[in-house]
């Protein structure tokens, strides 16, 4: 197996060859990987797109989570022991109202909870 010597200011380092070839073999591998999964997600896109679906925007996707997170908080807090879990929840809920106003998403995440038939409290 041959070696090289590093010019490094210890002298102590070696690099073989094949160590060499084994992190070109790994970075080669990263870099088609990366270009099958590109490949197979720009396929996934064409057949969604080809069967009517569309790619939501962040915000839609944004808005969709915090609806998602509302109505889980919503389940809780009927479950919810009084005392320490009820304050968490109370606190997760004004998280939630306050990422919405901040983003600007409060109007459609009330839309998503109505189209959901939600029956507790829109956010605010």
């Amino acid at each position: 197996m041959l070696s090289q010597q590093s010019n490094s200011p210890r002298g102590d380092a070696t690099v073989t060859s094949a160590t060499r070839h084994g992190i070109l073999a790994r970075r080669e591998a990263r870099v088609f990987f990366g270009c099958v999964l590109l490949w197979n997600r720009q396929q996934v896109e064409e057949l969604m797109r080809a069967h009517g679906y569309q790619r939501l925007d962040p915000q839609e996707v944004k808005a969709r989570e915090l609806a998602e997170s509302w109505v889980q908080i919503h389940r809780q807090w009927k479950e919810a022991v009084y005392g320490v879990e009820e304050e968490l929840l109370i606190e997760e809920a004004r998280d939630i109202k306050k990422e919405a106003r901040r983003r600007g998403l409060t109007e459609r995440v009330n839309a998503l909870l109505r189209e959901r038939k939600f029956e507790g409290e829109l956010l605010s």
